[in-house]
């Protein structure tokens, strides 16, 4: 037990140091199955294979877009029911009290017993993951792993044991009484422990299918197969007879000469979720573009003459007498009036733009459907138009830049994102455009256009840029 509690802190300490990296699960499941304990009865009776629980909490660490790593805990409990319809005889024994010679007869009558074990596993695993959908993936795990054996009980459920003498030189039967003293009698009720080996190796595999939940999907309801096998002899050199009729003892199924090789195994399913742990991912920032002015917004320049400041005004002394004054007569003529204050706007010089230009500062990107490089039907006339434009002018230059929403892991969407960019090129290329003109990247997912919350932000960010290169 003390080995299982110091595995399980292992693990425990493993998955908080790995919290704050990415590609971490944590996961728990319960389930159940055929449990039995394994043994061979031959023709002394039949053996009827258990069912049993299954509890696991485990931690995954999927180091590339399809394989990981991972530990577990896992406590079973295994079961097995034989029952014996035989009898066996040993002659030639002395009778103490009158020195006779007797054969001593002990019949199994259908004598049921149970046997329970409780295990707890340590496996150390290797995945392969592969996605199935935006929101479905297949995990598929196979692992060796370390039991320790908590417990193992049997009890017998029904049936009897009954044991006579036979006195071959009288042919005198003493069978089916009730005379302990005279070694005469049935018994039926035996319980107690399998001394069996505690500590076990076993391999296992599982299969499961991992469906993500809610916006952020960082939880994965989880439905899946086991299967296990302990492959190690449990027998602790145990022999002889099931039950000894002089002592009256009842050592058990597994402990006799009856059964062979004692193992276990498990096949069950399971249900379970799966937590995707660690840091926070940090939303992306939007930035805001900043407002252009419109061109009714442009500077107007006004032709003003520039007035004096209050230091230049004449003063009261300085202002001209009534005989300096012109009289009415010697008003200026009308055409040397002032005018009013012309005013005069000033037009913007705008840079000559190419047809291309302006198409590529109008349409939206090349959206893309989850996890494929596939060229929608609805995208396909924004590609002509592009070629078309192009065509005007083909000593302009094109970049396409690839992206994808955040689900799988970086060196994943950085090779999707590539792949996205030269299916667009060779849509264009073929479309007439040069491929000499067309140049690619991948910015995976480090630039999305909207926050990876939400289904719909996700699909924004599947998409694939068409720029013009200065």
């Amino acid at each position: 037990m003390k080995r299982v509690i110091i595995l399980f802190f292992i693990i425990t300490t493993i998955s908080t140091v790995a919290y704050a990296q990415k590609g971490h699960y944590f996961s728990a499941n319960l389930g159940g199955g055929r449990h039995d304990i394994q043994y061979t009865l031959g023709n002394n009776g039949d053996k009827t294979a258990g069912l049993g629980f299954r509890g696991g909490l485990g931690w995954q660490w999927m180091f590339s877009e399809h394989f990981g790593v991972g530990l577990g805990a896992d406590f079973n409990t295994l079961t097995i029911s034989g029952k014996l319809a035989f009898a066996e005889s040993t002659p030639n024994l002395t009778d103490n009290e009158n020195g006779l010679n007797f054969t001593s007869n002990v019949s199994y009558n259908n004598l049921k017993e149970v046997d329970n074990m409780h295990v707890a596993d340590i496996p150390l695993s290797l995945y392969y993951q592969a996605m199935l959908s935006e929101r479905l993936r297949l995990l598929v795990g196979l692992n060796g792993f370390y039991t320790a054996v908590l417990s193992q009980k049997y009890k017998t459920k029904g049936g009897d044991i009954a044991v006579g003498k036979y006195f071959p030189d009288y042919n005198l039967d003493y069978s089916g009484l009730d005379d302990r003293e005279h070694g005469v009698y049935s018994v039926s009720d035996f319980s107690g422990d399998m001394k069996l080996k505690k500590t076990l190796f076993g391999t296992g595999a599982q299969v499961q299918l991992c469906y993500a939940l809610g916006e952020t999907r960082r939880v994965e309801l989880v439905f899946g197969i086991y299967g296990a096998y302990r492959f190690a002899d449990q027998k602790d050199n145990a022999s002889g007879k099931v039950f000894n009729f002089e002592t009256a003892e009842y050592k058990g199924i597994t402990q006799s000469d009856l059964a062979g090789k004692v193992s276990s195994a498990n096949l069950g399913g399971a249900v379970g979720l799966r937590v995707r742990i660690g840091g926070k991912e940090k939303e992306p920032e939007i930035e805001e573009e900043p407002i252009k002015p419109t061109e009714t917004e442009q500077l107007v320049v006004q032709n003003v003459p520039e007035q004096p400041s209050d230091s230049e005004q004449p003063t009261e002394d300085e202002q001209p007498s009534d005989s300096e004054k012109p009289t009415e007569n010697e008003q200026p003529a009308d055409s040397q009036q002032p005018t009013e204050v012309e005013q005069k706007t000033t037009e913007p010089l705008r840079p000559q733009v190419s047809r291309l230009e302006e198409l590529l500062a109008n349409v939206p990107p090349i959206q893309m459907p989850f996890n494929s490089c596939t060229i929608v039907p609805s995208m396909r006339p924004i590609l002509d138009d592009v070629a078309a434009a192009w065509k005007d002018n083909q000593s302009q230059k094109i970049l396409l830049t690839g992206h994808t929403c955040n689900i799988g892991t970086a060196e994943v969407n950085m090779r999707l994102g590539a792949k996205r960019a030269e299916s667009v090129k060779q849509e264009l290329v073929n479309r007439g455009v040069s491929p000499s003109k067309i140049s690619t990247e991948s910015r995976g997912d480090t630039e999305p256009i909207a926050p990876n919350t939400t289904d719909q932000n996700r699909q924004k960010n599947r998409r694939v840029e068409i720029k013009l290169v200065k």
